[in-house]
C-alpha cells in the first residue's frame, strides 16, 4: 500500500460520533438537521433541488445531480450536504466522498466569513445556518469518513481536487 500524506482538511473533517450518535447502519445515514434534511421519508428543504433529491425514483435523482453539477458554482453547503447524503444512500459512494468534502469546504468557509455579531441567536437564518453547517459536519461525517478512509488511495486525490478548487484564481 503507497503511503499518501493526510491533507489537512481530512483530519478537521474527522470527528468522531456526535454525542448521542450511534450508527445501526453503515449503508443508511440518518440524520435530522433542521430545516434543511431529514433521513426519514426522505424529506429535504434545501431550494430548487429539494423534490429531485428526495425523489424515490432514481433516473430523477441522478438527473437533479446532474443538473446540480451544472450549477456548481453557485451550490450552497446545504444543498451539497443533501447530495452527499443521497448518493451515499444510493450507492453512489465514491461521488458523495467528493461532495462532502465540497459541502464541508463551503461550509467552514460560511462559518469563518459570517460576522457572529451579526448573525443573531436561535431562529435568526444566520444563526440557523451556522448551526446547520457543524451540525452536517458531525453528524454526516462519520459515515462518509468512515466509509472514505477505508480507502486512501481513493481519497486523497478527491480531497486534493476539493482544495484545488476551493483556491481563489491566480492571475
Amino acid at each position: 500500500m503507497k503511503l499518501h500524506p493526510i491533507p489537512l482538511l481530512v483530519f478537521i473533517g474527522c470527528a468522531g460520533l456526535a454525542a448521542g450518535q450511534t450508527i445501526t447502519d453503515p449503508a443508511h445515514i440518518e440524520v435530522y438537521i433542521t430545516p434543511y434534511y431529514n433521513s426519514k421519508g426522505p424529506t429535504i428543504e434545501v431550494g430548487p433541488f429539494s423534490n429531485g433529491l428526495s425523489a424515490k425514483n432514481e433516473p430523477e435523482f441522478v438527473a437533479t445531480i446532474a443538473k446540480m453539477k451544472k450549477s456548481w458554482d453557485t451550490l450552497n453547503f446545504p444543498e451539497t450536504y443533501a447530495a452527499a447524503i443521497r448518493l451515499y444512500d444510493l450507492g453512489y459512494r465514491k461521488e458523495s466522498i467528493y461532495w462532502f468534502y465540497s459541502a464541508q469546504y463551503r461550509g467552514r468557509l460560511f462559518a469563518s466569513l459570517i460576522d457572529r455579531d451579526k448573525m443573531g441567536s436561535m431562529g435568526d437564518p444566520g444563526f440557523e445556518l451556522y448551526q446547520a453547517q457543524n451540525a452536517f459536519q458531525q453528524l454526516v461525517g462519520p459515515y462518509i469518513n468512515g466509509y472514505a478512509f477505508g480507502d486512501i488511495d481513493q481519497m486523497v486525490p478527491i480531497i486534493e481536487r476539493v482544495q484545488k478548487e476551493g483556491k481563489p484564481c491566480q492571475t
